[in-house]
């Protein structure tokens, strides 16, 4: 058991039997004869929607322990995204309801950690950058400070700098979907 006040962001929580991984979790302090609250932003892990709810900050949450294992990306097909042990060669498939939003930033053959509670896979760690390359990006306007828009390699639509060109990599925040800076070429 874990209090309202210590849920931390990427906490695994267990809440009317359902799994919740935690997205934000602020404490508000009270003033006067209103109590503290602490204000949570929690994601489901069957459905992949947002709740927002409020507990006092002495509540007891069920905290979930949860097994982290290095997985390597596979493919996706209609039910889910297939994933490979490379110790074991074990893969397992998991539903696109799990990753949430970060589900566009899978890329083949990319390890990453998948956390399992009683042999099920509840959660995946994302890296909270990553970097894609560039497919097509639009022509630049001269003189304009402004955004253009460009097509990653994922597919994705995402609005970049005017210097940015079709085979550059960029740096994308998984949280939010919005452009840091260039990537730089691994050498």
């Amino acid at each position: 058991m874990v209090t309202a006040a210590e849920l931390r962001h990427g906490a695994l929580v267990n809440l009317d039997n359902r799994f919740y991984k935690v997205v934000e979790s602020v404490l508000h302090a009270g003033a006067g004869k209103a109590g503290s609250m602490v204000h949570a932003k929690l994601r489901c892990l069957e459905t992949g929607a947002i709740t927002k709810r409020r507990f006092n900050p002495a509540d007891k949450l069920a905290d979930v322990a949860a097994e982290r294992v290095k997985m390597q990306y596979l493919y996706a097909d209609g039910k889910g995204c297939a994933f490979m042990n490379p110790q074991t060669y074990d893969q397992v498939s998991i539903p696109k309801a799990v990753f949430g939003p970060a589900a566009q930033y899978l890329k083949e053959g990319e390890t990453l950690e998948i956390e399992f509670h009683q042999g099920r896979a509840i959660s995946v760690k994302f890296p909270p950058v990553v970097e894609l390359k560039v497919a097509s990006a639009g022509a630049g306007v001269k003189g304009s400070g402004t955004m253009k828009e460009a097509v990653l390699e994922n597919g994705m639509n995402l609005q970049v700098p005017q210097f940015i060109q079709a085979g550059d990599l960029v740096r994308v925040e998984v949280e939010t979907g919005k452009y840091l800076d260039r990537g730089q070429e691994k050498k």
